[in-house]
């Protein structure tokens, strides 16, 4: 976006109300997969960027014993 010649970053659009996309909610097949490609292991820690829903967090404790999980949403 540009306001008078002048160039707003990402966070600034998102400030600004302008979102970047829609939510997407991941399939849980996919969560699963995720996790099982990042070899996560009963009591690791998880930490999502952009969490969402929480789907994937919660599918790490529950199905994958992680010790913890910490979502970061904007939204």
């Amino acid at each position: 976006m540009c306001v008078d010649g002048l160039w707003l970053g990402t966070w600034a659009r998102f400030l600004a109300g302008s979102r970047l996309a829609p939510f997407v909610p991941t399939p849980p097949e996919v969560c699963r997969r995720l996790l099982q490609l990042g070899r996560l292991r009963a009591g690791e820690r998880v930490v999502d960027l952009g969490c969402g829903d929480g789907r994937m967090l919660v599918t790490a404790v529950t199905e994958f014993g992680a010790a913890s999980a910490t979502g970061y949403e904007l939204n």
